[in-house]
This record gives structure tokens, sequence and C-alpha cells, in this order.
């Protein structure tokens, strides 16, 4: 299990804020799934991180490989005291070590036609988008994790909202 150090057998894990990628649980596999359900709370996140890694790469395997590094690069800084500025740092991890790996033309998930759209988008607009819907972060943070200001980020998306629609017009 990728997850050591941050799992409480005891202490299960509540309803994990997802925003609109709530009906993408089932696309967790399953160990990791069950490793994420007992959670602390400071490392919550995780599952949304996992979620994040997915529409990054579009494949399950490389989205835990990506999860897996970043956590441990977390978790071996002394330097990070507060649970923000590990989830903040995470998610960088993610954004940066994403870029590294070749990525998909579509998604395995098949059945969820709005994570294939976003992955069909450019950076750093799949990226602000994403972890804009994962509620997670602040506009300001955003910024930040996409590496941009957060003057740009209300045009970057805007520009994702519009290739988004490109790809798949929007049902009346």
């Amino acid at each position: 299990v990728p997850f050591g150090g941050i799992i409480h057998g005891s202490s299960p894990c509540g309803a994990a804020t997802l925003g609109n990628f709530a009906g993408l649980r089932s696309t967790l596999p399953h160990t990791t799934r069950t490793a994420m359900s007992q959670l602390t709370k400071e490392w919550r996140f995780l599952r949304s991180g996992w979620i994040y890694a997915f529409v990054l790469t579009g494949k399950q395997a490389a989205a835990t490989e990506l999860v897996s590094k970043a956590l441990k690069d977390v978790v071996e800084r002394n330097d990070l005291v507060s649970s923000r500025r590990k989830r903040r740092l995470f998610f960088a991890m993610l954004f940066r070590e994403g870029h590294k790996i070749p990525r998909s033309a579509t998604t395995e998930d098949g059945s969820s036609p709005m994570l294939n759209r976003l992955h069909g988008i450019p950076e750093p607009g799949r990226s602000a988008l994403a972890l804009l819907h994962l509620r997670l972060f602040a506009p300001d943070q955003i910024a930040v994790i996409v590496d941009q200001t957060e003057k740009q980020l209300p045009d970057i998306l805007k520009t994702a909202r519009n290739d988004i629609s490109k790809i798949v017009p929007a049902t009346p």
C-alpha cells in the first residue's frame, strides 16, 4: 500500500470534498479506495489528489504511481508543519511531475464523458479547472499550483471552459 505512515486503522474517512468529481470515486482502484477509506483527517486530500492525477495522466496505474511519488516526497520534507502547506505542495508536485508522464489520448474511464472532456483540454486550463472543481484551494492557491498569476486565472478558466464545450457541445 503506497500510503504507509498516514493510515489510521480505526478512523474511517468522512465524505471527501470531490466537487463535481463525486462520480469518479469508482475510478479509484479497489485497493487504493480501501487504503484511502482509512486516512487520518490530515491526509484525506489524497483521494482528491488521486483523482487529479488521473485527470493529468488518464491511466489508473500512472495516477497511482504519480501520487505515490509525490506523497513520498512530501512525507520526507521536515519543513512542512501545517497540513495546508503539505496539501498545496503535494498538488504542485502532481502538477509538475504529471507533465513528465506522457498523457494518453483518452482516459481508461470510458463511462465518464466529463472526465474525458477535461482530460482532453490543454494545460494550465485543465489543471486549474480540475483544482477549482475539487474545491480544495482558493483561487490564489490554484494560480500558484499551476504556475500562473492570480490575475491570469479567470482567463485561463474561461479558455478551459470554452475548450471543453468545443470537445463535446453541451446539451440544452
